[in-house]
């Protein structure tokens, strides 16, 4: 009769302990997992903040080039009225 309560009290233990690893196992699975997560949260922010910082400059070089293309068409179109200028002024006085 002592030796079944043993056994039983020993079965019990056993049991609580594989109960307690298992859990343990779990909650460390479920730790790596969040973890997990986190950084491939982090890295797709940080992946996705490049991409915006990309698409910025290409946005930033276009408004540049199309800025230096109006510019160029100004100084153009001003040399064009200053020569017939110059041409008007000449013929005037031959």
């Amino acid at each position: 009769m002592l030796m079944r309560k043993r056994e039983g009290r020993k079965g019990k233990e056993e049991e609580e302990q594989r109960r307690k690893r298992r859990d343990e196992r779990k909650d460390k699975n479920e730790e790596e997992t969040r973890e997990e997560r986190r950084k491939r949260r982090e890295e797709d922010n940080e992946e996705r903040r490049k991409e915006e910082e990309k698409e910025e400059r290409r946005r930033e070089e276009r408004e540049e080039k199309e800025e230096r293309r109006k510019r160029r068409e100004e100084e153009k179109e001003e040399r064009k009225k200053k020569r017939e200028d110059k041409e008007t002024t000449l013929l005037q006085f031959s």
